[in-house]
């Protein structure tokens, strides 16, 4: 498993990020000054997030997600680790230790 507090991995996070929002705000047909007032954030640090220079807050990505008319985790698609993200075919029966779910 990637350490995610190193540096260079903080990075590489922060650049898929900005571009699958970029990718976002393109694809929503709107500019940098229209996100800024429909999230209440400046163009300069929607700007930051997008070139991967800055990593959103949580309650920016949400403001992000609806301003683009988007769930939040497609925000996240293609962004590792989130994006590769597997679920269990089922969940087992029980725990290993025997007890009840």
């Amino acid at each position: 498993m990637a350490d995610w507090t190193s540096d260079s991995n903080k990075q590489l996070l922060a650049r898929q990020l900005g571009r699958r929002l970029r990718e976002a705000r393109i694809d929503s047909e709107l500019l940098l000054d229209q996100v800024a007032g429909l999230t209440g954030s400046s163009q300069q640090h929607i700007s930051d997030c997008e070139r991967g220079r800055r990593l959103p807050s949580i309650p920016l990505l949400v403001s992000l997600a609806d301003a683009y008319q988007v769930l939040l985790v497609d925000l996240l698609v293609g962004v590792y680790p989130f994006g590769s993200a597997t679920r269990p075919r089922r969940l087992p029966s029980k725990p290993p230790d025997g007890r009840a779910t």
